[in-house]
């Protein structure tokens, strides 16, 4: 009878320390994994960040190109409001002199 109790509480202790052991296998395994997921997030933010600051140089550059196009097109303009201005003068010299001439 007493071997009997004690065959009992060790097949009863055996239990409890596979489940024992399953749970920490389980939790193992858990942890295992969220690290690998959290790997993966910090990669993919790894790899957003990169293509942000790609996308923020090419923005950068078109800028750039644009402040430089404005900037040639604003000496264009002022360009020809400056011959706009010269032949203004001229037409108005000419028709000074053909009404000098006609009187």
């Amino acid at each position: 009878r007493i071997a009997a109790e004690a065959r009992d509480r060790l097949e009863a202790a055996k239990e409890r320390r596979q489940e024992a052991e399953a749970a920490r296998d389980k939790r193992r395994m858990e942890r295992d994994r969220a690290q690998e997921d959290a790997a993966a997030a910090q990669a993919q933010v790894q790899t957003l960040q990169s293509e942000l600051v790609s996308k923020n140089e090419e923005n950068e550059r078109i800028a750039a190109e644009a402040r430089v196009c404005l900037e040639a097109e604003t000496m264009k303009r002022q360009e020809a409001e400056d011959a706009r201005d010269k032949l203004g003068t001229e037409l108005d010299c000419a028709q000074g002199d053909a009404a000098t001439a006609k009187a």
